[in-house]
């Protein structure tokens, strides 16, 4: 008996979450990003499985495309969605270290490790960030790898030495 009621108000919800996605994707494309995350955090009180997918596509696209504002500012949105989303985080932590926001960047992989312990590609791209190396995940690990195996470091001599404490203790006792 209430059935064509309870359609009419999935109807009314689906097309206030289509009307702002349609409004935040608009705003992402004049960059005004602010106001399109606004957009956004309404379409996901009303239906975030469905508007997580659309953003998720949207960021895709925009990182084809090499738009790395529009690729941090809808993860960004998403990530809130989806906290312990590590390779998300990874990713826009890329995105952000792309348009030299260090900080933000490092931020963002502390939270893929935070999700993820054992996470080696977050691992090494905040380790290249707080280097400021250009180079994104597999990449960092490829330059490191050369040196994994390399066995002939020259150590200084005290460390191989087990009496060096105690050679330096009697000298300046003796001094």
């Amino acid at each position: 008996m209430l059935s064509p009621f309870s359609k009419s108000k999935k109807g009314k919800k689906s097309a206030q979450v289509e009307m702002h996605l349609n409004k935040g994707f608009l705003l992402v494309k004049g960059k005004l990003f602010k106001q399109a995350s606004i957009e956004f955090k309404l379409a996901l009180d009303e239906n975030a499985p469905v508007v997580c997918r659309a953003l998720r596509e949207k960021v895709e696209a925009y990182e084809s495309q090499g738009d790395w504002e529009a690729v941090l500012s809808l993860g960004l949105v998403l990530l809130k969605a989806e906290e312990s989303d590590c390779e998300l985080a990874n990713r826009i932590g890329n995105a952000a270290r792309r348009l030299h926001n260090y900080k933000q960047a490092n931020s963002l992989y502390r939270q893929a490790l935070r999700a993820k312990k054992n996470f080696h590609k977050a691992f090494f791209n905040l380790a290249a960030s707080m280097g400021r190396v250009e180079k994104f995940d597999g990449e960092v690990k490829a330059v490191l790898e050369q040196f994994q195996d390399y066995r002939h470091y020259v150590l200084p001599g005290y460390l191989n030495g087990q009496t060096a404490v105690d050679d330096m203790r009697q000298r300046w006792k003796n001094a």
